[in-house]
């Protein structure tokens, strides 16, 4: 009888660990098709790590290219208590340290907040101590120093966040390095240039927006940094700078995402 059990139990065990596997796969196909609310919808209700994970990665891009900028603060929040979620599940999770990092950044760019700023830099370091190579990691935390030296200065992004310009030159360097062709982290390169040095490294953004747009586009998302590189490169060749200061801060909707 109790054999029996056993048995039932562990039936059980592997049809659910089975069951999850797949809904990670199709929450995961859904983000990769650019379908980013049914990913955030069924990655949330799957209640599994992966699946949370999967879930704020899809809120960042729907925060950061769809949604009306007057509504980003309460999404923001919804996106806040998942990407928590999943990181108190696993504290020592890559992926879950790296996407609160990236949300708790977040808010605390358009709130301005010092807490915010030296919190999602902690998560970010240790990331990048989880594993020295992953692009993404290396990526969050160079595109932090650049973005905190962009809103607070030179002077007090150093003295108040520890932020550094050449730091964040290193790290993109390493993160471009660990995944050359990941368009994501060549974007990102791109602004945080054009943002803090366009004289000095004309020849390296031109480079990395010759790369992208020349490159294939493997998911949405890249597809969204190539378009985002290509009205970046239209507002630089008609000097229009304040088209191309919006689009630097990421506040000018993409409409490449088919989200229906």
């Amino acid at each position: 009888m109790l054999k029996k059990l056993v048995l039932t139990i562990l039936f059980f065990a592997v049809l659910t660990g089975l069951a999850r596997g797949e809904t990670v796969d199709e929450i995961l196909a859904l983000y990769t098709e650019g379908r980013f609310t049914e990913a955030m919808e069924k990655g949330r209700a799957s209640g599994t790590l992966d699946g949370l994970n999967l879930a704020v990665r899809s809120q960042f891009i729907l925060i950061q290219y769809t949604y009306d900028p007057e509504l980003r603060g309460s999404v923001i929040e919804r996106a806040m208590v998942d990407a928590r979620k999943a990181h108190d599940m696993d504290p020592d999770n890559l992926e879950a340290t790296t996407n609160l990092g990236i949300i708790i950044a977040l808010r605390g760019k358009y709130e301005r907040s010092i807490s915010d700023g030296r919190e999602s830099r902690d998560l970010f370091r240790k990331a990048v101590e989880m594993d020295p190579e992953d692009s993404w990691a290396l990526g969050a935390l160079a595109s932090w120093h650049a973005d905190i030296i962009d809103q607070a200065g030179f002077i007090v992004g150093r003295l108040i966040f520890g932020a550094k310009k050449k730091k964040a030159y290193e790290l993109f360097d390493r993160a471009i390095e660990a995944e050359p062709g990941n368009l994501t982290i060549r974007a990102a390169y791109v602004r945080a240039l054009l943002k803090l040095k366009p004289k000095k490294f004309a020849v390296i953004i031109q480079e990395n927006m010759d790369y992208i747009l020349k490159s294939q586009a493997d998911n949405v998302l890249e597809s969204l940094m190539k378009e985002q590189i290509r009205q970046i490169r239209i507002a630089m060749d008609n000097d229009d700078q304040g088209r191309l200061e919006l689009l630097l801060d990421e506040a000018v909707p993409l409409e490449l995402v088919p989200d229906n």
